[in-house]
C-alpha cells in the first residue's frame, strides 16, 4: 500500500548526476532526468555539510520512508541521503521552518516572545523535554544531523544526558504535543473495561 500511495502522489521524476556541479545546477549537459518508480528523489553524499558535492538520483525501494535527511547505511558504507518526493525536487536537500524556545511556553503559544523560528537545512525539528509526559518544560528547535530519522518520540542521548525527544518534518511541526504514555495507558485501559462490560451484556 505504501509503494502504490508514493507512485500515485510522489515524484515521477528525478534529478540524475554522479559528479553533479557544485553549485548544482539542472544543464542538461551534466545532468539527466529519470524515471522514479517509487515516487522518491534522493541525494547522497559521505559528509552532511551543506557544502558538499551530491549524488542525485531515483530513491531505490527501501531508502526513503519520509522527507528529510539522515544516515544510513547503503552498501556497507555510512550515507547522508536526504529523500524528497514532489517532481525534480532533489535540487537542493529540502529546508523547513522550526519553532524555537528553550524552556517554552506551557501551554505552548507560538505569538509568545519566547518563541521564534529557525529554518532547518535538513527538513527536522525536535522537541525535547526530561520527561515523556506533556506536563513538563521542553525545548523546541532545529534538530542536527543524525538527531532524526523518523517522524517519532523516543529516548535519547544528547550531551550525555537522556531527552524524551520528538521528531517531525513539516513545517512549524513541532509546536504539537504528543500524547503521553499515561494517556495512552488510560485510553488502553478505559477501552479494555468497555469490551469487557460489552461481553457482560451479551452473556
Amino acid at each position: 500500500m505504501r509503494v502504490y500511495r508514493e507512485q500515485l502522489y510522489g515524484a515521477g521524476v528525478c534529478y540524475y548526476c554522479t559528479n553533479c556541479p557544485k553549485p548544482f545546477s539542472p544543464d542538461p549537459s551534466s545532468v539527466m532526468q529519470v524515471y522514479s518508480s517509487t515516487g522518491w528523489c534522493a541525494m547522497l553524499s559521505r559528509t552532511d555539510s551543506a557544502d558538499t558535492a551530491y549524488t542525485r538520483n531515483a530513491a531505490p525501494p527501501g531508502m526513503c520512508y519520509t522527507k528529510g535527511c539522515s544516515w544510513q547505511l547503503l552498501n556497507g558504507n555510512r550515507t547522508w541521503i536526504c529523500c524528497c518526493n514532489d517532481n525534480l525536487c532533489n535540487w537542493d536537500p529540502p529546508t523547513t521552518d522550526c519553532y524555537y524556545c528553550s524552556s517554552c511556553p506551557r501551554p505552548f503559544n507560538p505569538k509568545s516572545y519566547l518563541v521564534s523560528k529557525s529554518v532547518s537545512k535538513i527538513g527536522w525539528c525536535y522537541r525535547k523535554s526530561s520527561s515523556s509526559t506533556d506536563d513538563q518544560s521542553t525545548d523546541r528547535g532545529v534538530a542536527s544531523p543524525g538527531l532524526c530519522s523518523w517522524n517519532e518520540c523516543s529516548w535519547k542521548i544528547i550531551n550525555n544526558n537522556k531527552y524524551w525527544v520528538c521528531c517531525c518534518n513539516g513545517d512549524q511541526c513541532n509546536k504539537a504535543i504528543s500524547i503521553s504514555k499515561s494517556t495512552i495507558n488510560i485510553l488502553s485501559f478505559a477501552i479494555i473495561i468497555i469490551v469487557m462490560f460489552h461481553k457482560t451484556l451479551l452473556f
